[in-house]
């Protein structure tokens, strides 16, 4: 402990005075020498030191920029979570599908895997199965829309339910039969989705079945690949499609912009 204390009172006493800078000189060396060596010196700290400073910049920048690409690759993705929870993805949307003109939805198969889910899981009675009259093509599938029904009043304070279409017997009373129009836009779409858009064939014919005409499997003896059915009965023809095909962006909004969308067509209809 001694010996400790001893060094650094040497130490202390060998350090220059405050406000002065000890120089060590070469006495091998000439005067100049020597000056010309401690401004070598200076110029080597001076330099060092501004790399120094350079490098602490440039890192600073670095590291800001970094810290900005984290901040924005997690605004995006609290965007991309709100826009999850505000778009809600219906079941339908994992197959090509659009509205038809009278109000049909038709969905269409992306490929063997999406044919196969489409038919097996959502081809139900009533629905119709339409095809292009041409190997390889996709399945498409007009799902049908029950028939409104309309309350009417009775003798009480009880209403009874009765199809706007009262008096048919049969047991599709509770259907309505898939309009032409909405079987033509759907043979255009299977006609699109075909061979034949790719190989510029404008003359491809299609055709429409009914839900219970299609087979999951083939008869004995005969061999179906993945996406493939068998159908049994008479196909029954659609007008050749117009081969052309458009895409559209559909916006849905909210109850209240609905209403002011409402109001002010009513106010352009009143001349206001």
């Amino acid at each position: 402990m001694e010996k400790s204390k001893g060094r650094r009172k040497q130490k202390d006493e060998d350090a220059p005075p405050q406000g002065m800078l000890r120089i060590v000189l070469d006495l091998a060396l000439s005067t100049h020498a020597n000056i010309r060596e401690l401004f070598e010196r200076r110029k080597q700290i001076l330099q060092d030191m501004r790399k120094a400073k350079a490098g602490g910049v440039e890192a600073v920048k670095m590291a800001q920029s970094k810290a900005d690409a984290a901040l924005a690759a997690v605004a995006v993705k609290e965007r991309q979570q709100q826009l999850k929870k505000l778009r809600r993805r219906f079941w339908f949307e994992k197959f090509r599908w659009f509205i038809s003109s009278d109000g049909y939805l038709v969905l269409c198969g992306k490929d063997a895997t999406t044919n196969e889910m489409l038919v097996r899981r959502y081809l139900r009675q009533h629905d119709v199965y339409v095809h292009a009259d041409i190997v390889g093509a996709a399945s498409v599938v007009i799902k049908n829309i029950k028939k409104r029904k309309k309350t009417i009043p009775d003798s009480g304070d009880n209403t009874v339910q009765a199809s706007e279409h009262a008096g048919e017997g049969s047991e599709d009373v509770d259907f309505n039969p898939i309009p032409p129009k909405t079987l033509t836009e759907a043979a255009c779409m299977a006609a699109a989705h075909s061979r034949a858009w790719g190989s510029g064939i404008s003359d491809v014919g299609a055709w429409w079945v009914h839900a219970n005409q299609v087979k999951l499997s083939a008869n004995a003896g005969l061999f179906m690949g993945k996406g493939s059915f068998f159908v049994i009965g008479r196909h029954n023809a659609i007008p050749q499609p117009s081969g052309d095909m458009s895409y559209a962006v559909m916006f849905v909004v909210d109850d209240a912009s609905d209403k002011r969308r409402k109001r002010d067509l009513e106010i352009i209809r009143n001349g206001g």
